[in-house]
Parts: C-alpha cells; sequence; structure tokens
C-alpha cells in the first residue's frame, strides 16, 4: 500500500510558500512610507496661507508619513508667513523643505520652521527682516515684534543655535 505523505506535501509546502510570500509583501507594504508634496512658489499671502492649510489637512487625510515643501518664493506679508510657521511647526509628522531658487523674507521663516532644510546649488535663503515696500528695514518696533517669531525655533527644529538672529539685524 502506497503512503500519502509525499502527495500532502507538495500541497502543504505551496501552501506554506503562498503564505510567505504574502506575509513578505504585507510586510512590504507596511514599510512603504507617503511623502505628500506641496509647492509654495509665490509671494507668501492669504492665499498661500490658505493653501498650505488646505494642504496639510490633505496630508494628514491620505495619512502621509512625512511632508515636502518645494519653496520657491521673495517672501510676502508677514502675518500669512506667521500662520504658516505656526502651522509646521504643530504639524505632527516631519516637514521637509526643498529651497529650489529662493527663500528670502517670509520664505526664510517659514524655511526654519520645517524640521530639515534642502537647498538646489546655487539656491538662496535669507533676509527674514521686516521689511517696507521700498525694500527699506522697517523701523525697529517692528522688527521687535518679529524676533521672538524666529528666535525659538531653532530649539524647536534642532536648527544651529544663532542661526536666525543676523537675519533680524538689519545691515
Amino acid at each position: 500500500m502506497k503512503s500519502n505523505a509525499k502527495i500532502w506535501q507538495w500541497p502543504s509546502l505551496l501552501l506554506l510558500a503562498l503564505l510567505f510570500s504574502f506575509t513578505a509583501a504585507l510586510a512590504q507594504e507596511q514599510q512603504r512610507q507617503k511623502v505628500f508634496i506641496m509647492e509654495i512658489t509665490s509671494e507668501i499671502d492669504p492665499r498661500t496661507n490658505r493653501y498650505t492649510q488646505l494642504a496639510l489637512d490633505e496630508a494628514t487625510r491620505v495619512e502621509a508619513d512625512h511632508v515636502l515643501l518645494k519653496l520657491n518664493t521673495y517672501g510676502g506679508a508677514v502675518n500669512d508667513a506667521d500662520a504658516i510657521r505656526l502651522r509646521l511647526l504643530e504639524y505632527p509628522k516631519p516637514i521637509y523643505v526643498f529651497i529650489d531658487k529662493n527663500a528670502a523674507s517670509a520664505g526664510a521663516l517659514i524655511s526654519i520652521a520645517c524640521d530639515s532644510i534642502y537647498m538646489a546649488p546655487g539656491a538662496n535663503i535669507g533676509a527674514a527682516t521686516v521689511v517696507v515696500p521700498t525694500g527699506r528695514p522697517h523701523q525697529a518696533s517692528t522688527r521687535a515684534t518679529c524676533a521672538p517669531s524666529c528666535a525659538p525655533l531653532p530649539r524647536q527644529t534642532d536648527a544651529i543655535p544663532d542661526w536666525p538672529k543676523p537675519w533680524l539685524t538689519p545691515p
């Protein structure tokens, strides 16, 4: 009489192999992380402020693990930049900024609120002082009002401790 042992070995091995491959595929799928990309390529104003709010809401909805902000701006309204800065600091997931060309003034303030800053070769960041429409520094009282917004950023983002300080002092 023949044994059925060999007959049962092949289906068992096949079932075990399928189970293993399914488990491996599931583990690989669980290790994949979602990156949400948002872009700011214009002046910082109420529209940009609203866009960042909607973008971060969408990143939360899709359960993104990281947010990448592609930034290219000469700056804009300090009140909107400050609202964006606070929103970035409060966001529970890591936010990385890639400065494509420029992150001046309000763009610099937004950049230093992110967890890490990356820049394209030749890109510029800086000059986060409050200016009047002619480009000249605003009165000292306005700069003093904005300085506390920048001062805590290095501690909150592990950036270089004295980094934003020179930006707040006009040349």
